[in-house]
């Protein structure tokens, strides 16, 4: 039970929802990379605030790294974590626009 409330509240915080929305594949094989400089502009936080929300994502096992030089980038970690992104919003029925105005996605 308390993995699952962990789990819960990984996906609770706007700017961690945020930037896992954004890691989203266009297609199932395809998973995007940013790096933090990326996701913070799209959580509209900071880089230091980005990192954090970050390590705690990788921690929970939402996302993986890999690192390129001096520079880390970030994917979602599987497809069971896009499924439960996609589920997450099905669920509320709600358009992304409803929960965040904030957010800006590209269209798909």
């Amino acid at each position: 039970m308390g993995r699952v409330v962990a789990l819960l509240a990984m996906l609770s915080n706007s700017t961690r929802l945020k930037m896992l929305l954004a890691l989203r594949p266009e297609d199932s094989e395809t998973y995007p990379e940013l790096c933090v400089c990326d996701l913070a502009v799209v959580a509209g936080a900071s880089q230091s605030m980005t990192s954090h929300q970050l390590r705690l994502l990788r921690t929970a096992g939402l996302v993986v790294a890999r690192r390129d030089g001096k520079v880390t980038f970030y994917r979602l970690r599987d497809a069971q974590t896009t499924a439960l992104l996609a589920d997450a919003l099905r669920v509320m029925r709600w358009p992304l626009v409803a929960i965040d105005p904030s957010i800006a996605l590209p269209a798909r």
